[in-house]
């Protein structure tokens, strides 16, 4: 199913070297894990206040508050926004998503990792990109959102051939002053009757914003053509979506309750008290040297929080205990790098990778040999 596919998508990024790491091969490791203390991002930090402040645009958005009255209609309001935040609004507001700083992750240890395995593979999509377009994706694209409905592309997209991209041979464009639509014409179907004149209506299925965000719809059911009027100013924009002091790291994201409690469905009471005390599930992932991931679990009610918080530790110890008992001391080590955090309003799952242990077991590239 489609929430599933994107809930391990989202796994995938922000918690994909658990999986890994528990189902390598081979004898446990001799190495002592580093000592050293590992920053968690736990906060909205200044330096990405400052960050998210050189992304802001001034936006004139339709006002997210309803009208008054059947004749007052809404209005344009300023924003000092985050164009990809604002973007990726109505797409996030009905899926899992995440977001990768790709101008980030690329310049950290385990991101260089990533990005070798990448160029060693046949299928190398650096080389596909810059072979259809003439330039490299690490130099074009600055942020990736991913949602159920639209793939965002952030970055410099000013003279890029899209249509080598997306395939020339099935696409019209149109232009205006801020917008180019790439619109993909239907075939018609056997089911549908042969004197219907909307069997070939072109459905716009691309889009690039102000020569700066690239939007893909994955579904071809209206999701570009929701983000352009967002960010146009004709379809109201609710920042409650996605607040922009969650949206830092190199990696950040939000789970919906059901897809978190999903990843808990063999501790079935677990997961059903999960979805009754929490209200959101935030993903923070720091990989500046070591790669730090924190979930960043919310709720309304402090003492079930807290209650749900001690039960976690319950779930992590009995997983301790059984990774040693069956002898995996790979999954046993990386739970000793799992720990609870509690705040006022829930409480934050860290999970640390010192950078030794990757490098070990992800640069001999072995995990990107599976295309599937």
């Amino acid at each position: 199913m489609k929430r599933k596919k994107l809930s391990l998508l989202l796994l995938c990024a922000a918690l994909v070297l658990t999986v890994v790491a528990a189902m390598l091969s081979g004898e446990a490791d001799e190495e002592k894990q580093t000592a050293r203390q590992i920053e968690f991002p736990n906060y909205y930090s200044t330096q990405e206040r400052e960050k998210r402040g050189r992304r802001q645009r001034r936006l004139q958005l339709l006002s997210r508050h309803p009208a008054r009255s059947m004749e007052e209609q809404p209005s344009q309001e300023d924003y000092d926004a985050d164009p990809l935040l604002v973007a990726m609004s109505g797409a996030a507001a009905r899926s899992d998503h995440v977001v990768l700083d790709l101008t980030s992750l690329q310049k950290t240890p385990i991101g260089q990792i990533l990005i070798d395995c990448m160029s060693q593979k046949e299928s190398n999509p650096i080389s596909k990109f810059k072979e259809k377009t003439g330039r490299s994706p690490l130099d074009t694209i600055e942020r990736v959102a991913i949602t159920d409905d639209v793939l965002f592309l952030e970055g410099d997209f000013a003279n890029l051939d899209v249509l080598e991209l997306l395939g020339k041979e099935t696409y019209n464009v149109a232009e205006n002053e801020s917008v180019k639509r790439f619109y993909k014409k239907q075939s018609p179907t056997k089911e549908t009757s042969s004197d219907k004149s909307d069997d070939d209506s072109p459905v716009l299925h691309a889009a690039i914003w102000n020569d700066s965000m690239l939007m893909i719809a994955k579904n071809d059911d209206g999701g570009v053509e929701e983000a352009v009027g967002i960010l146009e100013g004709k379809i109201p924009f609710d920042e409650s979506v996605f607040p922009q002091d969650q949206a830092y790291g190199d990696l950040f994201g939000r789970m919906s309750i059901d897809s978190a409690a999903h990843l808990f469905e063999s501790n079935d009471a677990f997961a059903t008290r999960f979805t009754e005390v929490v209200s959101d599930v935030y993903l923070h992932v720091d990989a500046s040297e070591d790669v730090a991931i924190v979930a960043d679990v919310q709720g309304e009610n402090d003492t079930e929080m807290s209650d749900l918080a001690v039960a976690m530790g319950g779930v992590l110890s009995v997983a301790r205990l059984t990774a040693r008992a069956n002898g995996n001391e790979k999954l046993h080590n990386l739970l000793e790098f799992t720990t609870i955090g509690h705040r006022g309003d829930g409480f934050q799952l860290e999970v640390a990778f010192p950078l030794s242990y990757l490098e070990k077991h992800l640069a001999d590239c072995q995990w990107s040999n599976d295309d599937h």
